[in-house]
């Protein structure tokens, strides 16, 4: 029965947190209590908000902020395949925009899209042939 009351007031207090806009701290509360009540409910509905959010950032080209978000969300099993995907999109997003800084003869600033990519595709290639126009 004192579990149950601790879990009751753990959720009780990730729920404060979530009206409040904290997702992290009620994540990581519902986390812990999974088997309470819907917390397991109320957690993937904070990924699907985190997630979404990561899209609407890649889609109006804040790249920089959705690698930052990608790389600060919990991998679980839920958010493994959506991450993986929002990654892809999002340096996809980023190597568009080095390809078409360089067709514009904007070296210096597609060298700096193309350093945050370098793994993708042939970003190397292209940041390095950047570096060499820029000199």
């Amino acid at each position: 029965m004192l579990l149950v009351g601790l879990w009751y007031a753990l959720y009780k207090k990730a729920d404060e947190l979530y009206n409040s806009g904290k997702l992290d701290d009620a994540a990581e509360i519902w986390q812990s209590i999974m088997d309470y009540g819907d917390s397991k409910d109320r957690l993937a509905e904070i990924y699907d908000e985190q997630l979404a959010d990561i899209e609407r950032n890649i889609n109006v080209g804040k790249n920089d902020v959705a690698s930052a978000q990608i790389s600060r969300i919990q991998v679980n099993a839920y958010t493994e395949d959506k991450l993986n995907e929002l990654a892809e999109k999002n340096n996809e997003a980023q190597y568009q925009k080095g390809v078409q800084l360089m067709t514009d003869g904007k070296f210096d600033e597609a060298k700096e899209v193309f350093v945050k990519i370098l793994e993708y595709k042939d970003s190397r290639e292209k940041y390095l042939k950047c570096r060499k126009k820029d000199m």
